[in-house]
């Protein structure tokens, strides 16, 4: 089940009370699930991170600019 617990690290999280214009809520909470991805750095090659086991991230997590990425478990093969 998805809450603002999962939203720890995703740069949206800003959004979950953690602003100064009173925003209490994430617009995308309603709708996010929670799917497997692989975490893989931007500057990781694919056999850096092919044998990486996948964690569950809410589908609309997004680390920001410049950092790491979380792809499907599929395309980390």
């Amino acid at each position: 089940m998805m809450n603002k617990k999962h939203c720890a690290g995703c740069h949206n999280n800003f959004y979950n009370g953690h602003n100064p214009m009173g925003v209490t809520s994430c617009w995308s909470l309603d709708t996010a699930m929670l799917i497997w991805r692989v975490r893989v750095g931007n500057w990781e090659t694919r056999d850096q991170y092919r044998s990486r086991k996948a964690i569950r991230k809410p589908s609309c997590y997004f680390s920001g600019p410049g950092g790491d990425h979380f792809i499907d478990p599929k395309n980390a093969k």
